[in-house]
């Protein structure tokens, strides 16, 4: 099982018992990504999640999901929808900490945004 599925799981059950306070996902979430992309930029990543999709209703707990999917190389823009806000938001959470970011993550990172349009 990958990480990202395992977060996934973690997601639905918070999901499944009516869970509406997003800080329960935090620590999983940054526990996660920040090996990836630093604990700043994780927690940043978490904090504009929760600004806007945990503010919906109900809580876009798959939204949280696929940013991590994304950070972990495991996202499927086939079945994950992020849109461009979205895009935008790691990109400017990722240049922010790029000096602090392993070079082949950030390299990854940045050329999957390229990709996605997100560098334009």
């Amino acid at each position: 099982m990958r990480a990202s599925d395992h977060f996934y799981s973690e997601l639905e059950g918070v999901a499944r018992h009516g869970d509406v306070q997003p800080k329960s996902a935090e620590h999983s979430f940054i526990r996660l990504t920040a090996p990836v992309v630093g604990e700043v930029a994780a927690a940043e990543l978490f904090r504009f999640w929760e600004e806007r999709h945990a503010a919906a209703k109900p809580i876009q707990w798959e939204k949280l999901g696929h940013l991590a999917a994304f950070v972990l190389d495991d996202y499927d823009a086939a079945t994950m929808d992020l849109d461009k806000k979205d895009w935008e938001a790691v990109r400017d959470i990722i240049s922010a900490e790029a000096e602090s970011m392993n070079l082949d993550d950030l390299t990854r990172i940045m050329a999957d945004l390229v990709s996605r349009g997100a560098l334009d």
